[in-house]
């Protein structure tokens, strides 16, 4: 399987769907875009900032960044800076000719996300300019048809810091996902999304409210894609995974190779 290549590859615009698993993306894609050639390829990463310090080696000086994650700013912050999980000194603004940061300007407090709609009335912004890479957050969690679980369950599980020893910590990095769901509702320690539903064995829940995320923007692109000429390419940062190769979400640094396979749709206009 060949890696992503945004250098050497002909394109003017590259649309990023955060965490999208090439299966339901196959699945669900022919519905809301245009005809184009689908294929599976790898990416440099396992999540977001791997696959950003990975893929974006050297300056793309004529390229804007539409921006719904933190992590490509215009601040001039680090991946290092921003989050424990790197500790590269990589910067957007090193990169990219503009990065513009629409999960600054276009947040929605209700949701705790950039809905699409609000990518693509920015984007409209920019238009005809080309050369964009336009990332949408969906269908990465929170999960926009089930806005509220977000209040319910981070509310009722408050973290207790205490717990967090560094020999606990240490202990707790050797324990099985199913381990550390069964401690943390034990303890009432604050869940993830994955933990949450695993822990309610609602996994086929959990799935549902993904698939709805991915058609959600997928109606979206398929929208902003009409006001596009020219080469587009549909793709992801990384998967998601639901248990397979013993994987929840996606950690950085995994070496799945099913949380590494990605689409790449490449529509021509």
């Amino acid at each position: 399987m060949m890696l992503q290549d945004f250098y050497n590859t002909q394109w003017d615009y590259i649309i990023i769907l955060d965490a999208c698993r090439f299966d339901y993306f196959k699945e669900h894609y022919q519905k809301y875009l245009p005809k184009g050639k689908l294929e599976a390829k790898q990416s440099h990463g396992s999540c977001t900032t791997e696959w950003l310090h990975k893929t974006f080696t050297k300056p793309m000086k004529d390229a804007f960044y539409i921006s719904t994650n933190p992590f490509i700013n215009n601040k001039k912050l680090s991946l290092k800076e921003l989050t424990i999980d790197c500790n590269k000194n990589w910067r957007a603004t090193t990169v990219f000719k503009k990065v513009i940061d629409v999960w600054l300007t276009h947040w929605d407090n209700a949701l705790g996300v950039v809905h699409p709609s609000q990518v693509n009335k920015v984007v409209k912004t920019i238009l005809p300019r080309k050369r964009l890479i336009i990332h949408y957050i969906q269908p990465h969690e929170p999960y926009l048809a089930y806005k509220a679980l977000g209040k319910k369950w981070i509310a009722r599980n408050k973290v207790k810091r205490r717990f967090w020893h560094p020999v606990a910590l240490l202990a707790w990095k050797h324990l099985s996902f199913s381990q550390r769901v069964w401690i943390k509702k034990l303890l009432r320690g604050r869940m993830s999304v994955f933990e949450h539903f695993y822990a309610r064995g609602e996994i086929n829940k959990l799935k549902m409210l993904y698939e709805e995320n991915l058609i959600i923007v997928l109606g979206y692109v398929g929208e902003l894609i009409k006001e596009l000429k020219g080469t587009i390419i549909i793709t992801a940062d990384h998967a998601e995974c639901f248990g397979e190769d013993k994987t929840w979400g996606h950690p950085c640094n995994s070496k799945s190779q099913f949380l590494r396979t990605v689409p790449w749709l490449v529509i021509k206009k």
